[in-house]
């Protein structure tokens, strides 16, 4: 099972997922819907 992501998309989530982040904040779709996927709060608006 891939997940599309990039080795450092993958790194900042799993920094995201082990630091409890308030909020990770990225354009990048797949990212943000891999981090919803992981319970990790992201959002991609407020941010341009």
């Amino acid at each position: 099972m891939g997940t599309g992501l990039r080795a450092g998309d993958a790194l900042h989530l799993a920094i995201a997922r082990n630091r409890s982040i308030e909020n990770l904040l990225s354009l990048d779709r797949q990212l943000i819907d891999a981090a919803r996927k992981l319970n990790i709060p992201s959002d991609s608006s407020g941010i341009l």
